[in-house]
């Protein structure tokens, strides 16, 4: 996983830790032993940590596995790091974990908190975060990927992202409606398009989808809107 061989290689860069210390059972080099019990094992390691973070995605926090170690953590009463990965505090609210303070992978404060925070849990002089910010823009990027990775999952079939200069057209469409019209009065379509700078078919379409824009026929049968009363 490149998120946890990014964490690992942040903590390595930022403090005197030697790659034995640090369990991660999906980074090769930091990976459980052949032929012992995972669950013993696991069960031995979670209780007697000194530090321990939870590297949470939407995948992960599935993993029975993953539960099975947050569970054992916290049922022990010892302090659990959850480090998020796209997600929120309010996906955990459910559970025990949304008791606690969580941390997000795409934050540098959160990140160089954390960095500190290890530092002193362990006893290690921590290094100057100049000498490390690669390794914590590193994981960022990675987080950030695994953000859009997520939403392209979720989102629709044939879902295309909001066009950003929709917002300021319709504000222009509502500046165009207040322009020397105090009391509200009724205006023509093509006064107001041409006031925000538009088309008139693009500013009628615009309009139409505005909840806070009334529209219906003038006297003359020509197109007239008029923004709605608070």
């Amino acid at each position: 996983m490149k998120l946890a061989e990014a964490f690992i290689e942040l903590l390595i860069s930022a403090m005197p830790i030697s790659s034995e210390r640090i369990r991660c059972s999906s980074v090769p080099g930091h990976e459980l032993p052949g032929g012992i019990s995972i669950v013993d094992v696991l069960r031995k390691e979670v209780r007697d940590s000194r530090v321990f973070v939870a590297l949470i995605t939407p995948e992960s926090f599935k993993s029975t596995y993953v539960q099975f170690e947050m569970g054992a953590r916290w049922g022990a009463g010892l302090r659990l790091i959850p480090l998020l990965v796209a997600m929120k505090v309010d996906d955990l609210i459910q559970g025990p974990l949304g008791m606690l303070r969580c941390l997000s992978c795409d934050k540098e404060a959160d990140l160089l908190r954390l960095v500190e925070q290890i530092s002193v849990e362990l006893g290690l002089t921590r290094k100057e975060p100049s000498l490390y910010q690669r390794y914590i823009a590193r994981l960022r990027e990675l987080a950030n990927q695994e953000v859009r990775r997520h939403l392209s999952l979720t989102r629709p079939s044939g879902y295309k992202p909001p066009d950003p200069g929709i917002e300021d057209k319709k504000r222009r469409l509502r500046d165009a409606l207040k322009f020397q019209n105090r009391r509200r009065d009724w205006q023509n379509i093509s006064t107001v398009a041409s006031r925000a700078r538009m088309s008139e078919d693009e500013a009628l379409a615009l309009l139409r989808s505005m909840s806070d824009v009334s529209l219906t026929i003038g006297a003359d049968g020509r197109r007239i809107a008029k923004r709605k009363n608070r």
